[in-house]
């Protein structure tokens, strides 16, 4: 029984998720998820105390999902280094940059939207921001590890790179609906190259 409740649970929040990626956290009912789902009302309050339980959890669960190719390039980075290998580095910092700018496959949403759409609920937004804090870190030591290795220029500060990258970042959703928001990728990914010396 554990087991099918668990299927039903993980069915219900994907497609939670998926509502989510259509129409936005906002304009989703239980009922609609209920009736996309195909369960009942009762059998969603069953595995969720609330509307806010559910769309929570699904917020967490699609960060999770749009945020897994940037974590595993960020491995190949970190195995890249552990293996000195600077070319499958430089491949994999090369298409990380180029990830975090561009559509999702995802009904074309851009990561960095869903990011803030996730930090809206306060139990979400924690999540997500002890997330960001792992990721900022992880990104500080590769750029150190890659230093030691003199795969970066010597003024490259880890801390700094970081911290305009997220910048960057945040600035692209500022810029949205702007024709800059086309230009931005590329140029970004340029910017960064450079300020690395590769």
């Amino acid at each position: 029984m554990a087991r099918r409740d668990s299927a039903v649970k993980q069915h219900i929040l994907t497609t939670t998720v998926a509502m989510i990626s259509e129409y936005g956290p906002t304009k989703i009912r239980v009922a609609d998820v209920a009736r996309r789902a195909d369960v009942g009302v009762p059998t969603i309050y069953y595995h969720f105390d609330s509307r806010s339980k559910l769309l929570a959890e699904a917020q967490v669960v699609r960060y999770e999902e749009f945020f897994r190719p940037a974590r595993e390039l960020m491995d190949a980075m970190e195995a890249a280094l552990a293996a000195e290998d600077k070319g499958t580095f430089d491949e994999a910092v090369d298409r990380y940059l180029s990830l975090v700018w561009a559509p999702h496959v995802i009904g074309g949403t851009y990561e960095l939207d869903v990011m803030l759409e996730c930090s809206v609920d306060p139990v979400v937004s924690e999540e997500i921001l002890d997330a960001t804090r792992r990721q900022h870190q992880r990104w500080v030591a590769i750029v150190a590890r890659a230093q030691q290795r003199r795969w970066f220029g010597p003024s490259v500060d880890g801390d700094v790179l970081t911290s305009l990258f997220w910048s960057a970042s945040v600035g692209q959703l500022v810029v949205k609906n702007s024709v800059y928001r086309k230009l931005a990728p590329e140029a970004l990914v340029a910017l960064f190259r450079a300020i690395m010396d590769f």
